[in-house]
């Protein structure tokens, strides 16, 4: 939980429970359980920019 110097303060542990948080709301939004696995699998995909676009292509080197 240390800075960006090395030092622990209140705000750099403050800042890393906001994003931790801030991820969790976001997965509660993603995996609804009232939508179809394969829509939430959809879109955890592009949520994680894993679908075949040609510029997530060409930045995993495949094209």
């Amino acid at each position: 939980m240390a800075n960006a110097q090395g030092r622990f303060t209140v705000k750099s542990a403050w800042q890393i429970m906001r994003n931790k948080q801030e991820t969790r709301r976001d997965c509660e939004l993603l995996w609804n359980k009232e939508l179809p696995f394969k829509i939430n699998f959809f879109l955890w995909k592009v949520w994680k920019r894993r679908i075949a676009t040609d510029d997530n292509l060409k930045k995993m080197r495949i094209i």
